[in-house]
């Protein structure tokens, strides 16, 4: 039997694939933007809104995601 024949794998499969696709088209993008010469630091919340105009996943991923706050310090800052 190998790992794809176990029924808790097709199930994995089936709800990480929307969670993989949203991440794949905001990483494009944000590459196209860049690409184009758009600042994602400044216009990174509006080409994100954009791309979920044509990818229902990354639309539900945002509409998830949009109330989680990240809220402590960072440990990794650049000596100075």
């Amino acid at each position: 039997m190998n790992f794809f024949e176990f029924q808790y794998v097709v199930h994995l499969i089936v709800i990480c694939a929307p969670g993989a696709v949203a991440n794949r088209v905001a990483l494009e993008a944000c590459v196209k933007a860049r690409n184009e010469g758009r600042d994602l630091a400044a216009e990174g919340n509006e080409i994100i809104r954009e791309a979920c105009k044509w990818s229902p996943e990354l639309a539900a991923a945002c509409e998830v995601w949009k109330e989680i706050k990240f809220e402590f310090k960072p440990v990794d800052t650049l000596d100075k």
